[in-house]
């Protein structure tokens, strides 16, 4: 009986054993992975704000380059304008003025 108590005990130390290697193991591995995790958050949320700042900044240029292009159609106008005035005042006199 004696003998069966201590290879029990024996049986049951080395389980225990194994247990504890295998819990500490995963513990670690779980630790890895949280601190990866964390990494990883963090890689995201850095990359994250600079795709952030070029939408921006397309944002910003796709609203020049409008505001240039109504600025380019406005002096298009005026100059279209100005080319238009002095051909009325050539064409608008009278007969015997032209002659």
């Amino acid at each position: 009986m004696k003998e069966q108590l201590l290879f029990n005990l024996n049986y049951v130390k080395e389980s225990y054993d194994v247990l504890n290697k295998t819990v500490t193991g995963l513990q670690k591995k779980n630790s890895e992975r949280e601190k990866a995790l964390t990494m990883l958050n963090a890689t995201m949320m850095t990359k994250q704000k600079a795709i952030n700042h070029y939408i921006d900044e397309c944002a910003k240029l796709k609203q020049e380059l409008e505001t240039e292009k109504i600025e380019n159609e406005r002096i298009g106008r005026f100059e279209a304008f100005k080319d238009e005035k002095p051909k009325k005042k050539d064409t608008g006199g009278t007969a015997e003025e032209e002659q």
